[in-house]
């Protein structure tokens, strides 16, 4: 049986990985970090976490969030 992409990336580990070191960084930037500050950088970890999973084929993983069409109704509101 083929590896999915998420198991041929390494799996949660990896992905976790990659995520807290994206946002290790995001947080040392100047530029960037201001835009932040007030974000609970545990949330906002634990969805990308969860999204780059469900995309990467992660059978396990079930996004909870709003639809796409319900963020872009706020949006526009």
């Amino acid at each position: 049986m083929d590896q999915s992409m998420f198991e041929q990336f390494g799996g949660d580990g990896s992905i976790s990985d990659l995520i807290d070191q994206f946002y290790y960084k995001v947080l040392f930037d100047q530029s960037l970090r201001s835009m932040f500050l007030k974000a609970d950088m545990t949330r906002v970890r634990l969805q990308q976490k969860t999204f780059f999973a469900q995309m990467f084929g992660c059978i396990h993983t079930k996004y909870t969030g709003k639809s796409n069409r319900s963020a872009q109704e706020f949006e526009h509101n």
